[in-house]
C-alpha cells in the first residue's frame, strides 16, 4: 500500500468517527439547529462536543471548525 492509499484509508476511518459524533449531536443530543450552533461561543461548542463523547482534541477542532 502506498502513502496515498494509506492516507485515504485513514481519512475514511476519521470520517466514520466524525459521522458517529455528528449523528450523536443531531439525533441523541438534539443539536440539530445550525444557526444555534453558530451562535455559541467556542467554550460552549467544546461542551457540546464533549457531550457527544469527543476526545478533548477533537472537541477543540470541532469548535474551531464551527467558528470558522
Amino acid at each position: 500500500m502506498d502513502a496515498d492509499e494509506e492516507a485515504a484509508e485513514v481519512l475514511q476511518c476519521l470520517l466514520k468517527v466524525a459521522n458517529f459524533h455528528l449523528f450523536r449531536l443531531q439525533e441523541e443530543l438534539g443539536y440539530d439547529d445550525l444557526d444555534y450552533m453558530l451562535a455559541l461561543d467556542a467554550a460552549a461548542l467544546v461542551g457540546v462536543a464533549r457531550r457527544a463523547r469527543m476526545k478533548p482534541g477533537h472537541a477543540a477542532k470541532f469548535a474551531a471548525w464551527i467558528k470558522g
